[in-house]
């Protein structure tokens, strides 16, 4: 505790903390996510939520609803919407959810290397894992026509955070640990840009004031 206190207070001295609170006051959405439990589905949460609501559950974080009518209705009531989402591990295709260009767009882990390999599927098929640098690219080529659809306010980024940096040694993209970090943070800012409450997989320090 004492070592995790000492941290916090580096952290304060540089400017790097902010508090839910503090989100709050920028986001007022941020709001919330206090008391607020994950949910998953469409049509059959609606009869769920109707049916909970008299018995306390008035807040929560609604996934994958792919309804207009539903996310807008849910928007109403207080919960916050959105989806899962994920930038790292693609397979070949035009630049969508989840599919990129893998020349293009991989990770190469050393000089002259080959495209750096992702999870394998269950099926056989081989994922890549995407570079920091063209995530905003990635997120460019369908975002904002989703959220045209659907309006959504959060949005989870699976491994975002969780993965450790890496060096980027693709000819077209070369960065260090650093960058690939400044890189990471610009898909945040970019979601936060666009209005959304913001949530990624494990709790890391560079991105916690996001």
């Amino acid at each position: 505790m004492e070592l995790a206190g000492k941290y916090r207070r580096y952290l304060e001295s540089a400017g790097r903390v902010k508090t839910l609170r503090g989100k709050a006051l920028e986001k007022p959405r941020v709001e919330l996510l206090r008391g607020a439990p994950p949910m998953w589905g469409d049509h059959h949460l609606v009869d769920f939520i109707q049916s909970m609501r008299p018995l306390g559950l008035r807040r929560g974080i609604v996934n994958n609803c792919k309804d207009p009518a539903r996310v807008a209705w849910l928007n109403d009531l207080g919960y916050l919407t959105g989806r899962y989402d994920s930038y790292t591990d693609f397979l070949e295709g035009a630049p969508s959810f989840q599919r990129d260009r893998v020349e293009h767009a991989a990770v190469h882990s050393r000089p002259g290397g080959a495209p750096k390999h992702g999870w394998k599927l269950r099926g056989g098929g081989q994922m890549f894992w995407r570079s920091s640098a063209v995530w905003q690219a990635a997120e460019e080529s369908y975002v904002p026509g989703e959220l045209a659809r659907l309006p959504y306010t959060s949005r989870f980024i699976d491994v975002a955070a969780a993965a450790e940096l890496l060096e980027d040694f693709h000819p077209e993209h070369r960065h260090d640990r650093r960058q690939d970090l400044v890189n990471r943070r610009g898909l945040f800012d970019r979601m936060n840009d666009r209005g959304l409450v913001v949530g990624t997989e494990h709790g890391n320090d560079w991105v916690a004031d996001q």
